[in-house]
């Protein structure tokens, strides 16, 4: 996946934030993600062909693609994330800009989402803009719930 340098990019006259293509038009990346998710909670955290995704309460899944090379983010422990995760609202965006490697400058899309209860801090996860593109909305039941039913189907076999 290519990643935009911020000459590249559009910006939106309210906030300040990038503009990214959504069928066909250009919208602000917070106005647009927060439309879809904002206040939501993330119901699941799953992983699908290596890539993890935030499954939030109103069926979006946003993909954790990393902010420099487009790939997905890597984690080294997926059930700590999920467990950290899960029940969390998405509360807060903002944008920073890094110099990579190469010299070009590129866009840290930072979520900022609630602390759990008996937390006192937020989270942060740092994604690529092209993330928020990639969103999608599953129509079925969340990724976990269909792997617990095909075991229950499988043992009752």
């Amino acid at each position: 996946m290519e990643i935009k340098t911020k000459k590249e990019y559009q910006f939106c006259e309210h906030d300040g934030f990038p503009k990214i293509q959504i069928n066909g038009n250009f919208k602000c990346v917070a106005e647009f993600l927060d439309s879809l998710i904002g206040y939501k909670k993330i119901k699941d955290v799953i992983l699908r062909d290596r890539t993890t995704y935030y499954v939030f309460e109103n069926q979006y899944e946003l993909p954790l693609l990393c902010s420099c090379c487009g790939k997905p983010l890597e984690n080294e422990d997926f059930n700590s994330l999920k467990m950290e995760m899960i029940g969390r609202k998405l509360e807060g965006m903002d944008i920073g800009w890094s110099i990579i490697d190469d010299g070009r400058e590129i866009a840290d899309f930072r979520l900022m989402f609630s602390p759990k209860s008996g937390d006192k801090e937020d989270v942060c996860t740092v994604i690529a803009i092209e993330s928020v593109r990639n969103m999608t909305r599953s129509k079925s039941l969340t990724h976990s719930l269909r792997k617990k039913i095909k075991r229950l189907k499988k043992r009752r076999r």
